[in-house]
């Protein structure tokens, strides 16, 4: 009865990103279309848990002094390891290479028996390097995180976030990419990394990635999950 009950909850909140990712879309469209940018990622997981289907979707305006990302990701495939999320990621320059920075995020990840996920973060940020051929930036924040676990009821806590990104252009085709972070609350800590390779294609890019994942909540034992995907990517 559980899973019934779960499996509509899922195609709900599906239908949910959906229209918000339309509604997100046609904003973007209307307040200053030349500004915006985006690109949709697809392609196949290969991780613990089995095969999977990942489909991403990123919108950016990178006008200083107010940036803006939106993104929305689905992972489809493997049995009891489905995942959504939707996010907004704004950042205030007060100078060339630093900013402050604000994230809010809504998240379902059946690995982790994530029901629901509301994640409302803000810190300072800065970028080390910055061009067309290399970044790198570092970031430290705090939060709150309100979060229900499939057998359990829903709780918010305070936490604190530390993330890490770089990517560097080899040669004019390929680009590799990394990112590191992690979040810490009172007694759930989520540590995540992820190394890409990236070739150039018209249109867009084929990338191959490896991430791995691991989540701890009190005294339980800590879950990972490694996988690697290879997918492409179109720019718009």
């Amino acid at each position: 009865m559980k899973s019934s009950h779960k499996t509509t909850d899922q195609c709900k909140l599906a239908r949910a990103l959906a229209l918000i990712i339309g509604l997100l879309s046609s904003w973007s469209v209307s307040w200053c279309i030349a500004d915006w940018s985006g690109d949709v990622e697809g392609g196949t997981v290969v991780s613990d848990s089995g095969n999977q289907t990942r489909l991403r979707l990123t919108l950016s305006n990178d006008v200083r002094p107010f940036t803006h990302q939106i993104y929305a990701e689905w992972l489809r495939g493997a049995e009891n390891a489905d995942g959504y999320q939707l996010g907004y990621n704004p950042r205030f320059w007060f100078q060339d290479n630093y900013y402050l920075f604000g994230e809010g995020r809504l998240r379902v990840d059946e690995l982790f028996e994530i029901e629901r996920e509301v994640l409302v973060l803000a810190g300072v940020g800065g970028q080390f390097l910055s061009s067309d051929t290399q970044s790198l930036y570092a970031e430290l924040g705090l939060g709150s995180q309100m979060i229900e676990f499939e057998s359990d009821e829903e709780t918010t806590r305070g936490l604190g976030i530390a993330r890490l990104g770089f990517f560097k252009s080899l040669v004019d085709a390929f680009k590799v990419d990394l990112e590191l972070s992690g979040t810490v609350s009172d007694d759930i800590s989520e540590l995540k990394s992820e190394v890409g390779l990236s070739l150039r294609v018209p249109s867009g890019a084929i990338r191959y990635a490896y991430r791995t994942r691991s989540f701890k909540v009190g005294d339980n034992e800590t879950v990972t999950d490694d996988d690697s995907f290879i997918s492409f990517t179109y720019g718009f």
